[in-house]
């Protein structure tokens, strides 16, 4: 049966995994008080009803190797499910809203530099079938991630349980690391699924187990 609600504890739950997103599931049932295996349950549930799920985006300490740009898309009428398909397949789209405004859609891309927004938008995004109009604004900074929002529905002994489960106080020093080829495509795998176990993500980025956790750790 599909959820289409959230308890108490689902709140909690999606707290917990906003504080910690790789806790492993024996460290947020400590936390929430309740079986591991609930847990994990309740989280699935979630996950396939579309109402949570953890992903994993570039933060704002990579934002400075690559440029960003937003992109308005008016449709035409009836296309709006075609469009929306054709952008979302788009390699440099990273995120694709709808919105209620004339405006149907609202595309984010990421590419090297600011001359590459131009090519995309004359050489990918013009030639989409089903596409009336567009405006594009490239964002010359970002002062907050969305990430950083919280439920608050978690005590501060539960955060703190959480936050020493996922070791922040270990993470090294990031002001100087650029990403590599490995970075990207581990970034890819956890956009894709953010609590994916790590010997699956080994698996499909073509490294080591031990490889995948180091990277993940040090910020990927």
């Amino acid at each position: 049966m599909t959820q289409d609600s959230v308890d108490e504890l689902d709140l909690a739950l999606i707290n917990a995994l906003q504080v910690a997103p790789r806790a492993p599931w024996s460290a947020v049932g400590a936390a929430l008080g309740v079986d591991p295996v609930t847990a994990a349950r309740r989280w699935e549930r979630l996950e396939a009803s579309g109402l949570a799920w953890v992903t994993c985006v570039a933060g704002p300490l990579a934002h400075g190797e690559f440029c960003m740009a937003y992109i308005d898309v008016a449709c035409q009428p009836g296309r709006l499910d075609d469009v929306a398909t054709a952008l979302n397949s788009h390699l440099e789209v990273r995120y694709l809203h709808q919105l209620a405004s004339d405006f149907e859609l609202l595309v984010v891309i990421a590419v090297s530099e600011p001359a590459d927004v131009a090519v995309y938008l004359s050489a990918r995004l013009a030639g989409t079938e089903g596409i009336a109009s567009y405006r594009a604004r490239i964002r010359t900074a970002g002062y907050r991630e969305p990430s950083g929002w919280r439920l608050h529905t978690l005590t501060p002994a539960q955060r703190g349980a959480l936050e020493s489960a996922a070791r922040h106080s270990a993470q090294p020093d990031r002001r100087h690391v650029r990403t590599d080829d490995v970075d990207r495509r581990l970034f890819a795998l956890l956009h894709e699924d953010g609590r994916m176990p790590a010997n699956r993500v080994a698996l499909r980025a073509g490294i080591s187990e031990a490889s995948a956790d180091e990277e993940r750790e040090n910020g990927s």
